[in-house]
């Protein structure tokens, strides 16, 4: 039987907060330096006056990708920019990088393109426009992916009803996806017994028997996925082809892709 899931098309988008250019005053004397540097005056200034040197990279639970990419991010900065330290940090992920970079909490993130979009436009889990942020390049596709056992009586979406789903964290990407797919087949948390959880609280409360299904936004292969197939099986719950249609109809940004 084939599985069907979801997929948002370059979903990733590094985020970086540009620091305010120089006042018309501070631009005037960098001028007078430069004549007088241009005078014979030999006195180095750095290249990094007025540079942020303290850069927090918002990433995501310490389970999931977000963690040690932003982390990686993060050192390579460090690394490279002179006068420069920036630190990943572990956050809510998506919704929540979006929100603390519009309010100036951090300098750069890891945030879905699909949420950074709703941010912009004041939509969907976002009650007013955010957009105190711009988006720099983007990583890589991430899959929406609805696992459970395989021994689960759980085949599609409307079998999670009356079932303890992890949902993700509160205010990720990965909660705002399992919304939209919950929506379309007319769930809502009424109708499952939620738990916010991060990949890996995720997968340890499946092999538990804790959870019935957990919802994974993130790139595959997954490492927490596979270090439950590692352990159990487990198999990927199928979206129908009508539904399919139908949420992409409604959130464009989101493709569809088979995992076999």
């Amino acid at each position: 039987m084939k599985k069907i899931s979801l997929f948002i098309m370059l979903c990733i988008l590094g985020i970086f907060l540009v620091a305010c250019g120089n006042t018309s005053e501070e631009g005037t004397d960098e001028k007078e330096k430069q004549e007088k540097t241009t005078e014979g005056d030999t006195t180095e200034e750095s290249n990094t006056d007025g540079w942020v040197e303290n850069i927090t990279v918002l990433t995501g639970s310490e389970a999931g990708v977000y963690f040690p990419l932003g982390v990686a991010m993060a050192e390579i900065i460090s690394e490279h920019v002179d006068g420069v330290t920036a630190t990943g940090i572990s956050s809510g992920a998506s919704v929540v990088n979006a929100n603390e970079l519009s309010d100036g909490q951090a300098e750069f993130a890891l945030v879905q393109n699909d949420i950074a979009f709703y941010a912009h436009e004041g939509s969907q889990m976002f009650e007013e426009v955010v957009d105190g942020f711009s988006g720099a390049f983007t990583i890589y596709p991430e899959t929406i992916q609805i696992v459970t056992l395989a021994d689960s009586s759980i085949e599609t979406v409307k079998d999670l009803v009356g079932k303890r789903v992890a949902v993700g964290d509160v205010g990720s990407g990965t909660e705002a996806n399992a919304n939209q797919i919950l929506a379309a087949h007319d769930i809502t948390y009424d109708d499952i017994n939620e738990e916010w959880m991060d990949f890996g609280d995720a997968s340890t409360n499946l092999q538990d028997g804790n959870i019935d299904a957990a919802f994974v936004t993130a790139g595959t292969p997954t490492g927490s996925i596979q270090e439950l197939a590692a352990s159990a099986d487990i198999k990927i719950v199928s979206i129908n082809e009508d539904k399919i249609d139908q949420i992409i109809d409604e959130y464009p940004l989101l493709h569809q892709s088979r995992i076999r």
